[in-house]
C-alpha cells in the first residue's frame, strides 16, 4: 500500500523496475564502455515495445495518459540503474515528444510523434547555444522564411542525443535582424536528421554520461519545411516554457533515483565492510 502512488502507479512502478533491474542492469557496463550509442538506442526501442514510452502522450497516437506521475516513476527507476539511459529517453520521448504532443499538428503527431513512443526514433530538443545557456531568451539562432521553408543559421551546444537524433526539436529567433525579442520571435522547427547543412562538430566526454551523447551541432543555411514548424511563427518562446516546466518534474525523478542507488549502494558496503572485527554500519 501507499499513501501516494495509486494501484495502477505502484503497478507501473514495479513493472519498470523490474525491467531496469533484469534488462538494463547487465548492459550497464556496455552502455558505458562502448563508443557506440546502439546499446541505448536497442534499450529505446525496447522501452517503446513495452509501452513505456507512452505514459505522457494521447491514446489517439499509441499514448496510454499515464500522466506525469508515470513518467517521473519512469526517471526514476531507469535513474537509479543507469542515468545516461534515462537522459536519453528523457531528451527524445519528452523534450522533443512533449512540444509535438502539446502544439503539433495532426500530421506532425502522426509523422514525428507515433515514431518516438515506439521506440523506433530518437528526438532532441535544441535550445543551448555557445553563448547562451539558461537565458534562452538570448538565443542567437536565426531563421527567415523563403517561400514554403525556412533558412536557419546557428549553433546550438551540449545538446543531449544530438549526434544521435533522427528529429531535434529546435528553437530560433525568426524576427528580422536587427531586431531581436526573443519572448516575442521565437520560433520552434522539426529539424530532420541528413538535412542538407546540419552538421555535428562534436560530441563531449562528461563524466558519468559516457552512454549517451551530448553535441555541439551546427546549422548552415539549412532548409526546413515549412511544415515542419511547431506552432505559429514567432510563438517558440511559450512552447519552450511549456516543455521546460514539465521536463523540471521528470528530472526531479531522475535526482531521487540516482540518490537512491547511491544510498542503497553505500548501505550494502556498510553491511559487507568489517573494521576492528565489526561491521562499519
Amino acid at each position: 500500500m501507499s499513501v501516494f502512488l495509486s494501484k495502477e502507479e505502484l503497478e507501473l512502478k514495479g513493472e519498470i523496475k523490474q525491467f531496469a533491474e533484469e534488462y538494463v542492469a547487465p548492459k550497464v557496463g556496455e552502455i558505458e564502455k562502448s563508443k557506440s550509442y546502439d546499446t541505448i538506442r536497442n534499450i529505446i526501442h525496447e522501452l517503446g515495445k513495452r509501452g513505456f514510452l507512452r505514459v505522457l502522450h494521447p491514446k489517439e497516437y499509441g499514448g496510454s495518459e499515464f500522466g506525469v506521475i508515470g513518467d517521473t516513476i519512469i526517471a526514476e527507476e531507469l535513474s537509479a540503474v543507469n542515468f545516461a539511459l534515462d537522459l536519453s529517453r528523457l531528451a527524445s520521448i519528452h523534450l522533443c515528444g512533449m512540444p509535438l504532443h502539446r502544439f503539433g499538428t495532426h500530421e506532425q503527431k502522426e509523422k514525428f510523434l507515433v515514431p518516438l513512443i515506439k521506440g523506433e526514433k530518437i528526438g532532441a530538443i535544441g535550445i543551448t547555444e555557445p553563448d547562451v545557456g539558461s537565458d534562452a531568451a538570448g538565443m542567437k539562432t536565426r531563421a527567415h522564411r523563403e517561400g514554403d521553408y525556412y533558412i536557419i543559421n546557428g549553433e546550438k551546444r551540449f545538446i543531449t542525443n544530438g549526434s544521435q537524433a533522427d528529429y531535434i526539436c529546435l528553437f530560433a529567433i525568426t524576427t528580422p535582424l536587427p531586431i531581436t525579442r526573443p519572448k516575442t520571435g521565437m520560433t520552434a522547427f522539426i529539424v530532420e536528421k541528413g538535412m542538407k547543412g546540419f552538421t555535428v562538430e562534436k560530441d563531449y566526454e562528461l563524466m558519468g554520461l559516457n552512454g549517451t551523447r551530448i553535441s555541439h551541432l551546427r546549422f548552415e543555411n539549412v532548409t526546413v519545411p515549412a511544415e515542419n514548424r511547431i506552432a505559429e511563427e514567432n510563438y517558440g518562446f511559450k512552447v519552450l516554457m511549456d516543455e521546460l516546466n514539465s521536463e523540471r518534474v521528470a528530472i526531479a525523478g531522475q535526482g531521487v533515483g540516482v540518490a537512491k542507488a547511491a544510498f542503497e549502494t553505500a548501505l550494502r558496503y556498510s553491511t559487507e565492510r568489517v573494521q576492528f572485527d565489526r561491521e562499519i554500519r
